[in-house]
């Protein structure tokens, strides 16, 4: 077993950490430091998550913390480990074990207990996760050869990279995205082994998938972990409509790249934020089936934003992302094709349309999607997409009325003056209200408002007493919701 001096590590671990050592080695059990944890206080990274093993088994484990005072939850039994809480710090212990079977592809069917860090240390994904720290003599513990891979950043699998990814199919995403996270290379052999054994991820969760893919989108370099997906094949595991993208040519347009290495391309160039990269990976994903070629040779893909907005909706539900990130990720793709002649009243329709909540994310994914189709982008272009980014900052800034929400007035203000009962035609004056507010932001008074209400309901004449008549006063009230292809035809105004 190779042991390694490395001073004034042990000085970087939390003092809850430290007092979890103190209390096992008290009673002449081992204690070392494991995990992530040790990998990224040697990285210079905060850790999110504290690991001890231990020679202490399970109930004994339990029983001196608890004497001790410190709450004590039994995690995973089953498994060796148990979570302690001290001083609000949660800290997982689990005892030294090795593992046999993994018919779940996630758990061992049986394990081990053993006296042996080394052996504990063999069973785990990566040799970068494979390092123990001693809590009694503050060596590191390295049996296979983790502080070196450490240092050369690389990721390697311990052992036989295949029977690991077979034990555990989700390993094969961990690793890209440890190198999305790390900025780290994959190892040449581990990397044959996820492009064969890719197959595999059909017998993980769809949870853990997106749990993984959510991890990766948000590090610093997610597009080279992207990268790794794609030169292995499991980016179309995971995503099989991306497939259609690669090598599909977008001739005569602009874009000097394929469809899928433009969506990349994309992901580059907006913000570290899961969602919005996940938007920027599918903006064009319907492309390939909306593609059409005009009479003067160009490439075509009408309808491509609307299409792939319910392509995102299906992926994100297939991979049981939140309900919030597909009808996020769906309004980015739905609207990332808004003409970039926008004026005010335009502006504020697209704003109401695409939620107040996710405009600046709309213009930053526009902004990527102008810089991805390559050098050749017209500069004057960016400029228009500039002076859009400052109005709305000027909109926001000045709280003007965007959505029914934000007029001076509401539906009880329109039946008071009108005498109409609740109904669809009270939406639609509240509606018509909005889009002069748009034209307009100065109008958003009580008092104008009022008055127009008043006019309007003259315009409509008899219309609201018979439709509601029809639809009955005692009936639900309707939200009013404009047809979206009626109002994407509009937002040009």
């Amino acid at each position: 077993m190779v042991q390694r001096s490395c001073p004034g590590l042990a000085q970087l671990v939390p003092w809850q950490v430290r007092r979890a050592g103190l209390l096992l080695l008290q009673q002449r059990k081992q204690a070392f430091l494991v995990g992530g944890a040790l990998r990224d206080i040697m990285l210079g990274r905060r850790p999110q998550d504290w690991d001890i093993a231990t020679s202490s088994l399970p109930e004994t484990t339990m029983a001196v913390f608890r004497q001790a005072g410190y709450q004590v939850h039994p995690t995973g039994l089953r498994f060796g480990t148990i979570t302690v809480v001290i001083g609000s710090l949660p800290i997982e212990i689990t005892t030294l074990r090795t593992e046999d079977g993994y018919s779940d592809a996630r758990h061992p069917d049986r394990v081990n207990f053993v006296p042996d860090v080394a052996l504990d240390l063999a069973r785990r994904d990566f040799t970068i996760n494979a390092i123990a720290l001693d809590l009694r003599t503050g060596q590191l513990v390295d049996p296979v050869a983790g502080v070196r891979d450490l240092r050369q950043g690389r990721i390697r699998a311990v052992g036989r990279a295949g029977e690991r990814f077979a034990e555990d199919p989700l390993r094969m995403l961990r690793a890209a995205r440890l190198v999305g996270q790390l900025a780290f290379t994959v190892e040449a052999e581990t990397e044959r082994q996820m492009a064969s054994c890719g197959h595999l991820l059909s017998l993980v969760a769809a949870e853990r998938i997106w749990n993984e893919i959510e991890k990766l989108l948000g590090g610093r370099e997610a597009m080279a972990g992207l990268r790794v997906l794609v030169d292995t094949g499991l980016l179309f595991v995971i995503f099989p409509e991306l497939w259609a993208g690669f090598g599909f040519p977008q001739t005569g347009s602009p874009h000097i790249y394929t469809v899928l290495e433009h969506q990349l391309e994309t992901v580059r160039y907006v913000p570290a934020d899961p969602e919005l990269r996940l938007a920027a990976l599918l903006h064009d994903v319907a492309k390939p089936i909306c593609y059409s070629r005009g009479e003067d040779g160009r490439a075509h893909f009408y309808g491509h934003d609307r299409e792939g907005a319910k392509m995102a909706v299906r992926i994100s539900r297939r991979l049981r992302a939140p309900r919030t990130t597909a009808e996020r990720v769906a309004a980015l793709v739905s609207w990332h094709m808004f003409p970039l002649g926008l004026g005010p009243r335009g502006l504020r329709r697209l704003m109401s349309r695409v939620g107040t909540e996710n405009i600046l994310d709309l213009l930053a994914l526009k902004q990527a999607d102008l810089v991805a189709t390559g050098p050749g982008v017209l500069a004057a272009r960016l400029e228009q997409l500039r002076c859009l980014q400052e109005q709305v900052a000027g909109i926001m800034g000045a709280g003007q009325a965007i959505t029914l929400k934000d007029l001076a007035v509401g539906g009880r203000e329109v039946m008071a003056v009108l005498g109409w009962p609740p109904g669809p035609p009270v939406g639609k004056i509240l509606y018509l209200l909005l889009e002069e507010v748009w034209e307009d932001p100065e109008k958003n008074t009580r008092e104008y408002l009022l008055e127009r209400i008043a006019d309007l309901g003259a315009q409509a004449g008899g219309e609201a007493g018979g439709e509601n008549r029809r639809q009955g006063h005692h009936g639900p009230r309707e939200r009013v919701s404009p047809d979206l292809n009626r109002m994407k035809t509009r937002v040009r105004g």
